[in-house]
């Protein structure tokens, strides 16, 4: 590494690091001899180094009496400060070492639920473990407002449904998320095969929010059936619609993933049809990617792309 500076005739001077650090390593040994030895050098580059450094700073760092050699005030002046500076040098290298590897700097990703719990998560704790100076923002929200903040440069990469507005953005699909409707025990369809879109609008219903991409894709399958839904309850956790299943307060549409049988609640599809919701990566195109984020998108692409034999048929059942 080279550091500018100037001297009193303002004339631009470069100072080499190696040759600061082979500075610090001739005070700690006391010689130039150990300090070779130490640096693995041969004794006559250590003093040409020094010689060169004395030149390019016009002063002398060491005084010297046949064998023996005294750190010159001047010398005193650079090691108090150069310490530190190679240091900071020293910091400065790894971490940029550490970025163009992938194992440093920032990334900056986002996801929707539940696709943020269950899938990201986990693969952020493989990931970061071989990286351990690396560090995350983690923006968990809506499909739509993952697809701003990728378009706003805020974050690097997503993993949410597609939105209605790309924005010019790009989504490369990777998995299909299904809605399932959640009853609570003792409702008069838990005995069916399935339930209806006409049953369940006609029931006490749970939804999400109106921006929410799963409560979209039902409302409009429900339009489509001529049906109207209208929900009881507005709420804004799938982990609270799903308490609330539980406590009895109705039906609930809810992704696959999270529609887990239990004691009090039952799972059921809906009747004569399947909804999927295209699950992927959304990113900007032609945009520089740190090498963090790049080896990540490679990640899901590896854990979460569907093969032709893995991915759900949209089917009738």
């Amino acid at each position: 590494m080279l550091i500018a500076f100037r001297d009193k005739k303002k004339a631009e001077r470069i100072m080499n690091l190696r040759y600061v650090r082979t500075f610090i390593e001739i005070v700690r040994q006391g010689s130039f001899y150990k300090a070779a030895q130490s640096l693995n050098y041969a004794q006559a580059t250590v003093s040409q180094q020094i010689q060169q450094l004395e030149r390019e700073l016009a002063v002398t760092l060491f005084r010297r009496d046949g064998k023996r050699i005294t750190v010159s005030a001047a010398g005193e002046a650079l090691y108090a400060q150069a310490v530190e500076l190679v240091e900071r040098a020293h910091f400065v290298e790894s971490n940029i070492r550490d970025f163009g590897a992938g194992e440093g700097g920032m990334l900056r990703i986002g996801a929707n639920e539940p696709a943020a719990s269950l899938r990201i998560a986990p693969l952020l704790k493989s990931f970061c473990a071989s990286r351990p100076r690396l560090r995350i923002v983690f923006e968990v929200t809506g499909a739509q407002t993952q697809a701003n903040l990728v378009a706003a440069g805020k974050i690097d990469v997503a993993c949410a449904a597609q939105p209605h507005d790309m924005a010019g953005l790009a989504f490369e699909p990777l998995y299909r998320e299904e809605l399932r409707a959640l009853l609570p025990i003792g409702h008069p369809a838990a005995n069916q095969a399935s339930i209806s879109i006409d049953e369940i609008c006609g029931c006490e219903l749970l939804l999400t929010e109106p921006e929410c991409c799963y409560r979209q894709l039902f409302e409009t399958a429900a339009r489509e059936c001529g049906a109207l839904p209208s929900p009881l309850m507005l709420v804004s956790s799938n982990a609270a619609a799903f308490a609330a299943v539980e406590s009895g307060l109705g039906i609930a549409i809810l992704p696959r993933s999270l529609a887990v049988n239990s004691s009090r609640v039952i799972v059921k599809r809906l009747t004569g049809m399947r909804l999927f919701l295209q699950m992927g990566i959304i990113t900007r195109p032609n945009a520089m990617l740190a090498p963090c984020a790049q080896q990540f998108i490679e990640l899901l692409r590896t854990h979460l792309r569907e093969t032709p034999a893995n991915a759900p048929q949209a089917v009738a059942v």
